[in-house]
């Protein structure tokens, strides 16, 4: 258990650091992959991560990240 949590760590690390050194669009793209992934978690719990509003949210969101 420790291990596998320790290893997803480490490659957690390595991923952010690639992004952040690369900075520019693939840190965007980055960042709105973490986003979209933390909303839908959100969602989740509330169970409309498929209903209209979900939806809204993530258009919304896609045209933050757009704009």
């Amino acid at each position: 258990m420790f291990r596998t949590r320790l290893l997803s760590g480490i490659v957690l690390v390595i991923i952010a650091l690639a992004l952040i050194i690369l900075g520019g669009n693939v840190l965007l793209a980055g960042l709105f992959a973490v986003s979209m992934i933390g909303m839908f978690e959100l969602y989740s719990v509330f169970h409309i991560e498929k209903s209209l509003v979900g939806a809204t949210g993530y258009l919304a969101e896609a045209i933050y990240y757009l704009n």
